[in-house]
Formats: C-alpha cells, sequence, structure tokens
C-alpha cells in the first residue's frame, strides 16, 4: 500500500438498488488508528480469542472486568447483544449457549469473530461491506457456531 486517500468517482459503481460500491483497496486502513493497524487472518484472530478468553492474556481480574456487560447499542449491533470492555456477549439462538467476540468494520471490510466457553470458534471476514448487512453477518456466526 502506498498512502491512501478518498476514493475517485471514477472508480464508483452504482448497483440496481441504489448502492455505490467504492473501490478502496488502496485507502490506508491506519486512518482508523489501531483498529487498522494490524494486518492477520481469520486463523490468527480465532487463536488471539482463545489466549484472551481462556485467560492466557490477562488476569483473573481484568477478564472479569472485560466480560461485565450491558446492553449494546441497539443502533449499531445485532438485537440482545451486550457490550463489556472491549468485546460483545451474544447468546446462540437456536442452540444452547452463549459467545464473546468482536465485530469490525472500515471502508469495504467487516469482521466478526466469535468464541464459545466450550471452545466453538467462527471468524467472518468480508470484503464487500455495506453488505452483506451486519444481522445476516451475526446470523451466518450463529448459524456456524450452532452447527459445529
Amino acid at each position: 500500500m502506498r498512502g491512501g486517500g478518498v476514493p475517485g468517482a471514477t472508480l464508483a459503481v452504482d448497483l440496481p438498488d441504489g448502492t455505490t460500491l467504492h473501490e478502496v483497496t488502496a485507502w490506508n486502513a491506519t486512518s482508523a488508528g489501531a483498529s487498522g493497524a494490524l494486518i492477520s487472518t481469520p486463523a490468527d484472530v480465532n487463536r488471539f480469542f482463545a489466549a484472551l478468553l481462556n485467560g492466557r492474556l490477562l488476569r483473573p481480574a481484568e477478564l472479569s472486568a472485560m466480560r461485565s456487560t450491558v446492553p449494546a447499542d441497539p443502533a449499531r449491533m445485532w438485537p440482545g447483544a451486550q457490550s463489556g470492555l472491549g468485546v460483545y456477549k451474544t447468546a446462540l439462538q437456536g442452540c444452547k449457549g452463549e459467545w464473546w467476540g468482536h465485530r469490525g468494520s472500515f471502508f469495504g471490510y467487516r469482521t466478526i469473530s466469535a468464541t464459545t466457553p466450550d471452545g466453538r470458534q467462527a471468524t467472518i471476514a468480508l470484503n464487500q461491506h455495506p453488505t452483506p448487512s451486519l444481522g445476516a453477518a451475526q446470523e451466518l456466526i450463529t448459524t456456524t457456531l450452532c452447527d459445529l
């Protein structure tokens, strides 16, 4: 990557539903601060969350504080999400249990990572943001975790 900038009009595609897609691969994601400064694979993200949520990265009191939740802002998250300190908790719909993880998005990208207390994991990395919707991505996480 060399620099970045706002995608130009010549790099836009108008879709039949009225959505305009922009070519964003030259955009420097570090403009989002630390959230865009790390390049990793879904497997890397799964390993990180396994270590974090199994207590290998933080002391018990710190992990407990992270897992203390309040209802998440419904305008920014899916229904029923609980927000902790840097992690979200969501009940699994369609099977028993819950998952912990995080989601993020940036121009052209969306990622959701989820880990259940019994060790099931799924990380989805999409490069077609804003579609599919956050709800559709969360539903895919739930379906995947329930089928593991």
